[in-house]
């Protein structure tokens, strides 16, 4: 005849199930878009769930497939123990289970993964579930090892290089050396722990300063890329050594300077050797005036003045007188020390701006510059009187040297050629008019 029934008020209980249904919702969306790898195991271990991320990591197509102990197959044969070991240890103990580990993917690529997890209790205090989560770090470990590898490789090229190499900071007052290498401290007579800290401004050659440190700022405001110059460095004992200094700037991340590497070779020895061939090239073995080579360019410079600026130039054309009659009765080497006699007595009797030059076997010549008519003639007669001083050979004999002398004024319209082939003629004018004398051309 009619329905008894009983009515409960349950909105707050669907209200709770729906913030409830909202809350995995969205917990399940979180955890599915997730980028890192998530899962969960039973108190043993065994998979009960994974997120796609874990699925794209360990590349298993199926995540139905890491269920259970399923995922263990992806692990590499070298890791596996290693990892069953450990989960038996976090599973024994409720401890967390970290690790790196790889994965061997189907087409045979290996995966490194860094994985965590962490025990889950329920009310009653005992572990329900493993929660982790699975990050790919093959591309951080290969960046890593590359970064690594080119740190060793930058150690051993600079410590074991042969050549000095050196490590310093970007200050725009001074050059502070962080580091060297052993070639660098021997090469300046130090141990590398010594010379640590030490401003390479003052083991530098005073005459080098404007210049080393001038392309130093350069490279630093980023006008140059790359700077290379010689410079002498001052070592512990007192010497110096000629080094060819090449420069470059290390940026850090944001293109910001952090470090100049330089590379320090020393040159020494090449620049002794260069400077020396330089001096054969221009000077006479013999006396060591400068040859006939050194004296045609400075004979060249001079005329280019005499035009430019209205300089006087003279030039004396010097022949000795009977040398070859010398240098036949005293022998060669007699006649070799009379030459080296004659170059400094020619010296001696010139201004010190003045170029003495032997042009070869008895023939010299002197070119004299920003002089006037009677300063001239006063220099050509201390010239013959120094010439006609006797002089004792090592052998004891007595000899006296004359000489026949050509002077020539350089003219504005006259080549070098023609100016020095009119002091030789005058010379000859000299030498027959009865020479020990001088034959003078007033031209201008």
């Amino acid at each position: 005849r009619w329905f008894s029934g009983i009515a409960r008020d349950i909105s707050e209980m669907k209200a709770t199930a729906q913030a409830l249904a909202d809350s995995e919702r969205r917990m399940r969306t979180l955890v599915d878009s997730a980028p890192i790898g998530i899962f969960e195991t039973n108190p043993w271990g065994a998979c009960t769930y994974v997120n796609p991320r874990f699925c794209e990591i360990t590349r298993i197509d199926d995540a139905a497939l890491a269920l259970g102990f399923g995922w263990g197959k992806v692990l590499h044969p070298d890791d596996a123990g290693a990892v069953g070991a450990q989960w038996a240890i976090a599973i024994k103990t409720d401890q967390p289970f970290v690790g790196q580990f790889r994965f061997v993917t189907p087409t045979g690529d290996t995966v490194w993964a860094d994985i965590h997890a962490v025990p889950v209790k329920g009310d009653n205090g005992t572990t329900e579930l493993f929660l982790g989560t699975v990050t790919d770090i093959t591309e951080r470990l290969a960046l890593e090892r590359a970064q690594f590898e080119a740190s060793e490789l930058f150690r051993t090229a600079f410590d074991d290089a042969p050549t000095g190499m050196v490590l310093t900071d970007v200050s725009h007052e001074r050059v502070t050396l962080l580091k060297c290498n052993s070639a660098y401290a021997e090469m300046l007579g130090i141990s590398s722990d010594e010379i640590a800290g030490v401003n390479l401004l003052d083991i530098t050659h005073p005459d080098d300063l404007e210049a080393v440190f001038g392309n130093r700022k350069r490279l630093l405001e980023g006008e140059i890329d790359r700077d290379q110059h010689e410079v002498r460095a001052l070592r512990v004992d007192g010497s110096q050594i000629w080094t060819l200094l090449t420069r470059s700037l290390i940026r850090d991340a944001d293109g910001r300077p952090k470090y100049v590497i330089s590379q320090v070779t020393d040159i020494t020895a090449e620049k002794e050797t260069r400077e020396q061939i330089e001096r054969f090239a221009f000077t006479d073995p013999l006396t060591g005036l400068p040859n006939r080579r050194s004296f045609l360019e400075r004979l060249e410079q001079a005329c280019t003045s005499r035009r430019e600026r209205d300089a006087t130039v003279a030039l004396l054309f010097i022949d000795l007188d009977r040398f070859k009659t010398i240098n036949d009765r005293l022998g060669h080497d007699a006649g070799d020390d009379l030459l080296q006699e004659v170059s400094r007595a020619l010296q001696g009797a010139m201004r010190s701006n003045d170029l003495v030059a032997r042009l070869g076997g008895d023939e010299f010549a002197i070119i004299v510059t920003d002089v006037g008519d009677l300063e001239m003639r006063s220099i050509a007669d201390r010239l013959m009187r120094q010439m006609h001083f006797p002089r004792t050979m090592p052998e004891g004999d007595v000899v006296t040297v004359t000489a026949s002398i050509g002077l020539a004024w350089a003219t504005l319209d006259e080549s070098v050629d023609d100016f020095l082939r009119r002091a030789d003629l005058l010379m000859y004018q000299a030498k027959q008019g009865g020479r020990d004398q001088i034959a003078i051309d007033e031209t201008r």
